[in-house]
């Protein structure tokens, strides 16, 4: 494997070939879901409700009675044929994954972005394809709006109020960023020190559902950091007292 290069050496060559495995991969995920949502509709033609999730759904339908349950051997064979090219499509997804997250090791702010809670190779892969050095921007905030996280901002008679966000960049990466805040708050009880106490403020205020999308606009600011600066991540002042100052 090529050793550890800065984002100037690695080139252009290496970014477009991470914009364009981002790409595939993302074409790979929504052909991935419609597929199942296929299944998943024949399923409940014949009253059967699979579990949620790839592997539970594939579980389930390996399961399954013809006798019983589906009252047809034709439609077992389908159902059979559909499963069976979810299990492919699901693999390249593996694969392409796999050599994604390979390639952004080349860079220096993958390692950056891994010690960010929330984010993970993936998303850190992704990160670096779609904003390289973070440069183009000037302060994370800049790059949440790219991505379309920053709430709108509406008022009357001199107060301001945040509203929802934009939605206006970004969508493959807001979607990943909000899955990964998703994460992180769905097992709240694990994290300890200054973040849990700052993410169970959030959540307090805000609930759980508004209180994700403002993590994901803290991640997409932490992000910047890490892509902007040479420095290595610092929990407790991404969370502590000068948190803003820290996530630009």
């Amino acid at each position: 494997m090529a050793g550890i290069l800065s984002e100037s050496v690695a080139g252009f060559v290496g970014m477009r070939n991470l914009a364009m495995l981002v790409s595939v991969r993302d074409a790979l995920i929504v052909e991935r879901s419609a597929k199942s949502n296929q299944i998943r509709g024949i399923g409940r033609e014949f009253g059967l409700h699979f579990g949620k999730g790839i592997e539970a759904l594939l579980i389930d339908i390996s399961q399954l009675s013809v006798q019983s349950e589906l009252h047809s051997a034709q439609t077992a064979l389908i159902l059979g044929q559909l499963a069976q090219d979810l299990v492919r499509i699901n693999q390249r997804v593996s694969e392409t994954e796999q050599v994604l997250v390979e390639l952004a090791r080349r860079y220096r702010a993958y390692e950056r972005l891994q010690q960010i809670p929330g984010i993970g190779p993936v998303i850190s892969a992704s990160l670096i394809a779609k904003a390289g050095d973070g440069q183009q921007f000037k302060n994370g905030r800049q790059m949440s709006a790219w991505v379309g996280l920053v709430p709108r901002q509406n008022g009357t008679g001199g107060k301001v109020q945040l509203g929802h966000i934009t939605k206006n960049g970004d969508r493959y990466l807001r979607r990943q960023l909000i899955h990964g805040a998703r994460t992180v708050i769905r097992w709240l009880d694990r994290q300890e020190g200054p973040m849990r106490s700052w993410l169970e403020g959030l959540v307090q205020r805000r609930g759980p559902k508004r209180a994700i999308v403002a993590y994901a606009n803290k991640l997409t600011r932490l992000a910047w950091r890490a892509l902007a600066f040479d420095e290595p991540f610092d929990l407790a002042r991404a969370f502590g007292a000068d948190a803003k100052a820290c996530a630009g």
